[in-house]
């Protein structure tokens, strides 16, 4: 009976219509929440790595950054 009543209300032509379509919303729900969540953990897990592994600095990026402190110490 809640179904019906509500297939009615949302305008639906049948009850397998709006069976079919909150089961459907709910599928694209569910993956793109699941989705963000792996997504979330890939940029960690890269960000991670980038901060563990990270390469010495060569000799531009030292120079740069002595330039950058006697600029600041002006």
């Amino acid at each position: 009976m809640l179904f019906e009543k509500a297939a009615l209300l949302g305008d639906y032509r049948s009850l397998t219509e709006f069976v079919i379509r909150a089961v459907q919303e709910k599928a694209h729900e569910i993956i793109s929440e699941r989705e963000k969540i792996i997504a979330s953990q890939k940029d960690s897990e890269i960000f991670f790595d980038a901060v563990v592994n990270s390469a010495k600095a060569n000799d531009k990026l030292t120079s740069a950054a002595k330039e950058y402190k006697n600029l600041l110490s002006e």
